[in-house]
């Protein structure tokens, strides 16, 4: 069932220019890092490379944050390691290449994840639907997910039930493909459904997971409409 959801789609009317203007800078998708700096390549530095370099952590983070519509643009992450941790009810939109995202203790949030050249990992994380494209998804301790998935290798769950896997179809945006690429993923190797769970049912109980082929499309409107929204409520 594996396979590629990315170009099945192909760059349909809906979905061309999602990411054009906005007047805030919080909100603009087409928008370049305020600080420069922060386009340094390479995995997730340590505590004094940060200080080097001039980044910030608290720009590579969404902590403790309820309610909100939170978004890196393209250009603000940089290959960097990405923390979203506690958050509550909030719309969530990582739209550049990172090397690893966390995802922790969230409830109620919708994430979009760009293309991450390593794990995406998702822990304790409750009601969540989450679109996103990843060298592997890991879970833990996860209950009541709909994941929108590409994933280069094999997807492992722990500890974790009532998760809906379907194959990714989020929006098809300018620089998507030179994201994948900066990523070293190859968009044609989708094992969204081949999963392995480290902790299997009992005999003839049922799955901790389930597959959805035929994609979500709840999730897929909901991302599409929100950057058609932001486009026109935020553009010149």
């Amino acid at each position: 069932m594996g396979g590629n959801c990315l170009k099945s789609r192909g760059k349909k009317k809906d979905d061309e220019n999602l990411y054009e203007g906005s007047k805030d800078q919080s909100l603009n998708l087409s928008s370049k890092p305020e600080n420069p700096k922060a386009a340094v390549k390479g995995n997730q530095p340590k505590s004094w490379e940060i200080r080097k370099a001039g980044l910030k952590r608290e720009d590579f983070e969404f902590v403790l944050r309820e309610n909100e519509t939170l978004i890196k643009p393209p250009g603000s992450i940089n290959g960097q390691r990405f923390v979203i941790d506690s958050c509550k009810n909030c719309n969530i939109f990582l739209a550049d290449f990172c090397d690893s995202v966390e995802v922790d203790d969230c409830v109620g949030c919708s994430i979009f994840v760009g293309p991450c050249s390593s794990s995406v990992f998702v822990r304790n994380v409750k009601e969540c639907n989450i679109v996103m494209i990843a060298q592997q998804l890991r879970t833990r301790d996860c209950k009541n997910l709909l994941v929108l998935l590409y994933s280069q290798t094999f997807p492992v769950i722990e500890l974790t039930d009532e998760i809906k896997f379907a194959c990714y179809q989020g929006p098809n945006y300018e620089g998507l493909e030179e994201q994948m690429a900066r990523a070293k993923l190859n968009i044609w190797n989708n094992k969204w459904s081949e999963i392995y769970d480290f902790n299997p049912p009992a005999p003839n109980a049922p799955r901790h997971y389930s597959l959805h082929p035929s994609d979500a499309p709840e999730v897929y409107v909901f991302v599409r409409d929100f950057f058609r929204k932001n486009r026109e409520q935020h553009c010149e």
